[in-house]
């Protein structure tokens, strides 16, 4: 039987070239005017969707509040309001 080699993770399966090539595809040195505008753009925007929706949330949470609030105070007069009498029930 063959006695196994342990494996010490200095074998490179890859090509040093491809490697070197993939990374340089991949890294931007610099970005023109245009595209710095084009990045910032879309950055307000997205800015300006998010506050919209924290805002559209605010408004739902308060709109909760207020409907809590208003069912609060009709049951509260509800207590105070003395029902009508037995005979005034009974009139067409």
């Amino acid at each position: 039987m063959k006695n196994p080699v342990k494996f010490t993770f200095d074998t490179h399966f890859d090509d040093r070239a491809m490697e070197a090539a993939s990374v340089e595809a991949r890294a931007r040195k610099t970005y023109s005017l245009d595209e710095i505008e084009l990045l910032k753009k879309d950055a307000r925007e997205e800015g300006r969707k998010h506050a919209d929706i924290l805002a559209t949330q605010a408004v739902a949470a308060s709109i909760g509040q207020v409907a809590a609030a208003m069912l609060a105070a009709i049951e509260a007069m509800d207590g105070e309001v003395e029902p009508p009498p037995r005979s005034s029930r009974a009139l067409p």
